[in-house]
């Protein structure tokens, strides 16, 4: 609570969390992690700044963040590893100049057990959208495989390749290899 006693300036309450965990639902198979954010944020990187939470401006606003993810992992047998994830974030601001967003992402990842020795592989394929409580919705969606290879304990060589559409930088979805 900020409070002046020789200023009209006018109190304000400031919250402030950074909390997370992870919970396993099924032993070794099912998880859920989840986390909530408040803090005092600029509005703006040309406004002016603040260090700390003490001085109040019209460039600072409360900021807030909330997500959950559950997930599934496991193995298909040596043949290989697997994990299946959603998340979905909803940020939002007490200024009305900053806008809110929802974020949500699903991936399933794909990863070569340890049958082939220092030889692997991986594939994925995911989407995410993020709609926003001022502006147009965005969404991208991709897929991708990859080639491991261990050259020792300590180092290896990655390879990966794959395609990505999406509409970040105009309204129709580009494509990118």
């Amino acid at each position: 609570e900020i409070a002046y006693a020789k200023s009209s300036s006018p109190r304000k309450t400031q919250q402030a969390l950074n909390a997370f965990g992870s919970v396993e639902a099924v032993e070794n198979r099912v998880f859920i992690d989840f986390s909530g954010f408040i803090s005092q944020e600029p509005i703006s990187a040309f406004g002016v700044q603040t260090l700390g939470n003490t001085a109040l401006n019209r460039n600072q606003a409360e900021v807030s963040t909330y997500r959950i993810s559950p997930s599934v992992r496991g193995q298909l047998g040596n043949f290989a590893d697997y994990e299946a994830r959603y998340s979905r974030s909803v940020t939002g601001s007490d200024a009305d100049a900053a806008s809110g967003a929802t974020t949500v992402d699903t991936a399933i990842k794909l990863a070569s057990g340890k049958s082939l020795g220092n030889m692997g592989w991986t594939a994925e394929i995911g989407r995410q959208g993020v709609s926003y409580s001022a502006g147009r919705p965005t969404e991208s969606d991709y897929a991708n495989v990859g080639l491991i290879f261990e050259v020792s304990p300590h180092i290896m060589v990655f390879a990966k390749a794959g395609r990505e559409a999406n509409n970040f930088t105009s309204v129709e979805r580009q494509a990118y290899a």
